[in-house]
């Protein structure tokens, strides 16, 4: 069964632009593959793409391609190459401009709702229980998840984790 997500970034004046994500919502999944996008300027493009069935995680450093004018630009293939990299649309819309606690109020709607804010990075809505506020970084919410599983399943996503930078 799948584990539905939100995406989203904050903007400057406090909304949120979001996309949903259909499957592997888990910090374990789609969460050590959200670490790699480490700017606001690539969370935008994946933002701004729309929804995803699954963001892959970047095989090799595409960021040559990404250069200010690549929409201008790009060839068709390069397009091509870059949204096939990053993601799997799913057809569905990029909402921009939500106010932060409609955001948060999808919460129930979806297991996981992850938030990128420039200078920040990544943080992830959680139960209130585990956060004060229901909300932790990125590396403490796959902590977190990683305690609650059986050892013999975390090798492979500890070893995930680290290939993308990103530690538990």
């Amino acid at each position: 069964m799948a584990i539905n997500a939100f995406i989203g970034i904050r903007n400057t004046d406090g909304t949120v632009d979001y996309i949903e994500d259909e499957r592997d919502g888990e910090p374990s999944g789609i969460g050590i593959d959200l670490y790699r996008y480490g700017s606001e300027r690539a969370v935008r493009q994946l933002i701004d793409f729309g929804g995803v069935i699954r963001v892959r995680p970047v095989p090799f450093d595409i960021r040559p391609l990404l250069r200010a004018d690549f929409e201008a630009t790009a060839t068709d293939a390069e397009r091509w190459a870059v949204r096939r990299v990053y993601t799997v649309p799913s057809g569905k819309k990029t909402f921009h401009d939500v106010p932060f606690d409609s955001f948060t109020a999808l919460h129930g709607m979806a297991d996981w709702l992850y938030l990128y804010t420039p200078h920040v990075g990544w943080e992830v809505l959680c139960d209130p229980e585990i956060s004060d506020d229901g909300w932790l970084s990125l590396s403490d919410a796959l902590a977190d998840q990683l305690n609650a599983m059986p050892p013999e399943r975390r090798t492979d996503i500890l070893q995930a984790a680290e290939d993308a930078g990103l530690r538990a």
